[in-house]
């Protein structure tokens, strides 16, 4: 699940390797993306993808998305003030597609949280509405995330005790918005993020803590 340029992020650990050569803005910086190895990213375990949002579709094509075979919501704003016609990039590029959302009259950051103190001034771009205000489309994003959840991660739980899927929340203004629905399809120790993962002989080692503990 990933919001924004955080919806880029969680694209190569679902198979998508970004063309970098494809956006000009990266030029000066192709001589340090050259060295990165995204296929080394995969992440087999990864069994849905939803993006909101997404940024940097630009650095991709549909040979750099065709590896991401996981069922993929895509929720995107009528009046994207920050991303314009990127959405479209990976409406028509994305393989597996199976629910495509537009929110109505709404702009970038409507699925960011309630504005506080702390988002102010932090980011004070990310408080300003385009459209209608975040507190009234929040639900809308909500059950649209929790269903396809429901829909593409229930299944076949009871036959794996380990955990095998993970959520990834890149922003954290966003991580309240939909935690406590989605506590009632996991035990708390299943929504977590991954921090990192090292091999052992036999056995994969992550570090992880649960989303319900960094939302309090």
């Amino acid at each position: 699940l990933g919001f924004s340029a955080g919806g880029f992020s969680i694209l190569p650990l679902a198979g998508a390797t970004p063309n970098f050569k494809l956006d000009s803005s990266f030029e000066p910086y192709l001589s340090e993306l050259e060295g990165l190895d995204f296929r080394a990213m995969l992440e087999p375990r990864i069994k849905a993808v939803a993006l909101l949002a997404p940024s940097l579709g630009k650095v991709f094509n549909k040979k750099c998305l065709e590896r991401v075979k996981a069922p993929t919501l895509l929720i995107t704003s009528e009046y994207d003030e920050v991303l314009h016609n990127t959405p479209e990039i990976y409406r028509a590029s994305l393989p597996n597609v199976v629910t495509d959302q537009v929110l109505s009259n709404t702009g970038h950051f409507v699925f960011n949280a309630e504005v506080s103190s702390l988002m102010q001034k932090l980011s004070p771009e990310s408080c300003l509405d385009t459209g209608l205000p975040r507190r009234t489309v929040h639900p809308e994003i909500t059950a649209s995330t929790v269903n396809f959840f429901k829909q593409y991660l229930t299944e076949g739980y009871q036959e794996e005790k380990d955990v095998w899927s993970l959520i990834f929340l890149s922003n954290p203004f966003f991580l309240e918005i939909v935690i406590f629905d989605l506590q009632n399809l996991w035990p708390p120790e299943c929504l977590i993020f991954k921090m990192f993962s090292t091999r052992a002989k036999k056995k994969t080692k992550t570090k992880t803590f649960s989303a319900l503990q960094t939302n309090g």
